[in-house]
């Protein structure tokens, strides 16, 4: 009896493996570290696709830019093509009337061809017309009798981008050697003569929607 008590006593008591308190903390922070993760890519995606729309942006100015160039050129071309190229026998600018001359230099020449004035900038041109005045009173429609007409220039630039400028045009000088001959023929000594017609005459001219070019002294 006392031999099976002290072997009882002897045996070795049950190891119980206690629980560490900061098991559950160590799966918090986990879950933490997920959501923090998830949250940084997510800032990420929004930061990528926010400089690819400034980037996105940034290109579409510079294309239309580039169109305005395009229409800046084109009108300084026309202006200069007008300079030379008013009749003195009455009908100034009326043969140009609706057209796209092809005498002002580069007009509707496509990229690629000879004559295209960028050849360093691809996908770029410009179309020149020529319109009447809105408010001239010609006589007939698509004549000029005042010397004054709208030049319209059309830039095209790359991805199709466009602009469009329209500037006024007149000719004084063209407009005063017509008439110094007309009033030398009706023996007029006046410009401002209360019997002067059309061009002659003391007619407003408004200035209407676009800038102006005078081309005295040309």
């Amino acid at each position: 009896m006392r031999f099976a008590t002290a072997l009882s006593a002897m045996q070795p008591t049950p190891f119980r493996r206690s629980r560490d308190p900061r098991r559950g903390e160590r799966g918090a922070a986990l879950i933490v570290a997920i959501i923090a993760v998830v949250a940084l890519l997510g800032i990420g995606m929004v930061t990528m696709l926010a400089v690819r729309s400034d980037t996105s942006a940034s290109g579409a100015d510079r294309f239309q830019q580039i169109a305005l160039y395009a229409a800046e050129s084109g009108a300084a071309a026309g202006i200069d093509f007008l300079r030379s190229n008013c009749k003195v026998d009455g009908t100034f600018f009326t043969q140009y009337v609706g057209q796209s001359p092809p005498g002002v230099t580069g007009n509707g020449i496509q990229p690629g061809q000879t004559g295209n004035p960028f050849t360093n900038s691809p996908s770029t041109w410009y179309q020149v017309t020529i319109n009447n005045n809105i408010t001239a009173t010609e006589a007939v429609a698509g004549t000029d009798g005042d010397g004054i007409v709208v030049l319209r220039s059309v830039g095209y630039g790359p991805n199709q981008t466009q602009a469009t400028i329209e500037v006024e045009v007149k000719n004084p000088d063209c407009v005063a050697t017509f008439c110094a001959g007309e009033f030398a023929q009706k023996n007029r000594g006046a410009m401002n003569d209360t019997a002067a017609i059309g061009a002659c005459g003391e007619a407003a001219i408004g200035a209407g929607g676009w800038r102006t070019v005078d081309l005295s002294g040309s």
